[in-house]
């Protein structure tokens, strides 16, 4: 069934042209601003304007000497025109990307076991459907600095502290304790967060901190453990190694011991409580002049991260 689409008062390219002069006149409260802004005279703005209030049939603008404001009509319209043109853009923007060639290279910094766990297999995804793209991979469990450093996109857990950045959720998850079954069968599995202080804790350093304080919570009650250690590292894949190998419990984000906990070599402990959250987000400098290829592999972060 066709939908009737209705083409009258704007059925032009002209009518777009005096929306966007519409919405500059009412940000800068001003037509000889807006004149400026758009690199255009004020009579061009002035009559554009006037088109529009005889087409709607309403005045947009009231007018004085000093300043030009917005009618209750005007900014009703207004809202709308924003809207509208915010989803043409959006729409000439996709169709911008579909039909560039994407290629090029894409510096990619990862947390060393989302890398190996997750990442790289999607990766390897990304570059069979888009064969002219070279992908370069930093390792690394701090946040890298994406200005003085040539990275593209960082994936990190937790969101950042400079502002500087744009930071997007990819995906929200939550820390889970494990051990291997070896493990389990030495020294027993621990029924209470408080009893994790009799056993061997794996921990890796945060930004020169050991990470040794977990959290747990159940039936809106906080749980706070300072577990003891001999293990501790900044390469969080080689603690979850030493867990696997059967040397301790490991605290960490349940998408990076998905594998491990499917297969068998780890299982989850304290079942009954909740860790902490660790939510992971996609991280770039800004997103002004970002290049096609950068922009789809966002795009394709998300779909993978959506089935997961």
């Amino acid at each position: 069934m066709k939908i009737p689409i209705k083409t009258k008062p704007f059925s032009n390219l002209q009518s777009l042209t005096e929306l966007r002069q519409f919405i500059e006149v009412a940000n800068s409260s001003s037509f000889s601003k807006a004149a400026k802004n758009l690199n255009q005279t004020a009579a061009t703005i002035s009559s554009a304007i006037k088109r529009l209030e005889k087409t709607l049939k309403t005045r947009l603008f009231e007018r004085s000497t000093r300043s030009v404001r917005l009618t209750g009509e005007g900014a009703i319209f207004y809202e709308s025109c924003v809207k509208a043109l915010q989803i043409l853009e959006k729409g000439a923007e996709q169709i911008t990307i579909d039909s560039q060639e994407i290629s090029g290279k894409l510096v990619i910094s990862a947390p060393t076991d989302l890398m190996q766990t997750q990442l790289s297999f999607w990766i390897q995804d990304f570059q069979t459907m888009y064969k002219d793209i070279t992908v370069e991979i930093r390792v690394s469990d701090s946040l890298s600095n994406l200005v003085s450093d040539p990275i593209d996109i960082a994936i990190r857990y937790g969101f950042p502290d400079d502002s500087n950045y744009v930071a997007r959720l990819l995906k929200n998850s939550n820390r889970i304790a494990c051990a291997s079954p070896k493990y389990i069968k030495e020294h027993g599995e621990p029924m209470h967060p408080n009893e994790l202080l009799k056993h061997n804790c794996l921990c890796y350093k945060v930004k020169e901190s050991v990470d040794n304080t977990w959290h747990f919570f159940r039936d809106q009650q906080e749980f706070k453990v300072t577990v003891n250690t001999k293990f501790s590292t900044d390469d969080s894949s080689l603690a979850r190694a030493w867990a696997v190998a059967g040397n301790g419990i490991v605290y960490k984000s349940e998408l990076d011991l998905s594998d491990d906990i499917t297969s068998g070599r780890l299982i989850p402990i304290l079942s009954s409580y909740i860790g902490s959250k660790s939510p992971i987000y996609v991280v770039y400098p800004g997103a002004k002049n970002q290049s096609i290829r950068v922009k789809t592999f966002i795009s394709y972060l998300f779909e993978k991260t959506s089935n997961i």
